[in-house]
């Protein structure tokens, strides 16, 4: 992926813009949050230990949930575009 700073916005691939799934097992959650970098996205983690990555214009987000979602049998991921 190149980046061309004299142009307004970002440059990428569509591959890099392919949806993703990942089959990680406990503990190895890391492998995706680490694609998130904290310069581009705000990262929270609850009192519950879910993770919530958002940008910081709002409009991607990522959840996170190791104990399963409120509500949600066995669904550990959420993602959502706004």
């Amino acid at each position: 992926m190149a980046l061309d700073a004299a142009q307004p916005g970002f440059a990428t691939t569509v591959a890099a813009l392919r949806l993703r799934s990942w089959k990680l097992g406990a503990g190895q959650a890391m492998d995706v949050i680490d694609q998130f970098s904290q310069a581009d996205f705000t990262h929270i983690v609850d009192d519950r230990a879910d993770v919530h990555i958002s940008s910081r214009d709002g409009r991607f987000y990522l959840g996170y949930f190791p104990n399963g979602r409120p509500g949600g049998a066995d669904e550990d991921w959420v993602t959502g575009e706004g």
